[in-house]
């Protein structure tokens, strides 16, 4: 079985929107060799901005460092949040998020399971006092797949304690449902990484700020890497 990509530059989507707000997304990850996967750096800047109280959208270059296999810029991501109510309106606060993933000419012959996808889905958010928990279902859609599923489930989730905004810390995971040509596996097959998370948010004035969150990731398969260093910044102006 072809093992499929895992993005270490993961980040968690939230289904919160602010109208006018424009940022400056870096994200980067690095991947530890695991049982049956092998070792992979993702890194990606975006530009993005939130056209509307309801609807946020980014364009991202995305580059990958793979174990045996030539580095470079990897694909185009054009990425879509669309928040669905208002926060507090109801019991859980609610958005979809909308990908669209266009791997560069070049890779398409050596990766020929890097074809175009689309990923879509719920973001649901809780907060219950300083707790807040995320918990995200996303679809993924592969055209023209070779060897791999054509259709993949992950999941995103967090729960942190909002201590201060410059400091929070809690704990995130990752995972995905399936390997290789299977969009179901028995979970050793399954990709789940778990581990704790550091992020906050600094006022910058003029109305301007810079969040952050790191993450230690472990994996708890043998198809995943043993451990994933991530980082997102965002400078929002």
């Amino acid at each position: 079985n072809q093992a499929l990509a895992i993005d270490s530059s993961e980040y968690l989507f939230v289904p919160t929107v602010t109208q006018g707000e424009r940022e400056i997304d870096l994200h980067m990850g690095a991947g530890s060799s695991g049982a049956l996967t092998g070792a992979e750096d993702n890194a990606g800047v975006g530009f993005g901005m939130g056209v509307t109280s309801h609807w946020f959208t980014e364009m991202a270059v995305q580059y990958r460092k793979k174990q045996d296999v030539a580095s470079g810029f990897d694909a185009l991501e054009w990425e879509n949040t669309f928040q669905i109510g208002e926060p507090g309106e109801w019991p859980v606060d609610l958005g979809m998020v909308f990908n669209v993933e266009r791997p560069f000419e070049r890779y398409r012959t050596s990766l020929k399971k890097d074809a175009p996808s689309a990923r879509f889905g719920p973001l649901l958010q809780k907060n219950v006092g300083k707790f807040q928990t995320n918990l995200n279902i996303i679809l993924e859609h592969h055209f023209r797949s070779i060897g791999v599923p054509s259709f993949q489930v992950h999941y995103q989730s967090q729960v942190k304690y909002r201590y201060s905004q410059p400091l929070e810390f809690g704990i995130q995971a990752f995972g995905r449902l399936g390997s290789g040509p299977q969009t179901f596996s028995g979970y050793p097959d399954e990709v789940h990484r778990v581990g704790p998370v550091i992020l906050g948010r600094f006022a910058i004035p003029g109305e301007r700020s810079l969040s952050y969150n790191a993450a230690m990731l472990f994996g708890t398969t043998q198809r995943s890497p043993d451990r994933t260093l991530r980082l997102q910044l965002e400078y929002e102006f």
